[in-house]
């Protein structure tokens, strides 16, 4: 068994909390996502290794803002990690995330999207 087999990266925004931009404190007063309590405490009971992974996590005061939340919604204890860096994992959990098949498909949706924006891609 290597290293991420039990790993599950899970990002922060659009899948636990709310997307939205920064941590401003109308923000941080948002509650969990549908589900996402449910799931975090039903993956962990399954002994998966939750890493939560976010851009925000990148200085103390964004990663002390994400372990505060969770807190508050008693799930920082389901959460072995928090880091700025995409960890080790055996999959990837991310409302941006695109799932990879094949690099036809891929070009397909990001052509689809590419022409909404001017076809930059």
């Amino acid at each position: 068994m290597s290293e991420g087999d039990n790993i599950l990266a899970i990002d922060f925004d659009g899948t636990i909390i709310p997307q939205g931009s920064g941590l401003s404190r109308e923000r941080l007063e948002k509650r969990p996502m549908a589900g996402a309590v449910h799931a975090l405490q039903m993956l962990h009971a399954q002994r998966w290794r939750i890493v939560v992974f976010s851009c925000r996590a990148r200085d103390e005061q964004g990663r002390a803002q994400i372990i505060n939340w969770l807190r508050r919604y008693g799930i920082d204890n389901l959460v072995e990690e928090i880091t700025a860096q995409k960890p080790w994992a055996k999959y990837y959990i991310d409302d941006r995330a695109i799932a990879f098949d094949n690099w036809a498909s891929v070009l397909e949706r990001l052509t689809d999207e590419g022409q909404e924006t001017n076809g930059h891609i």
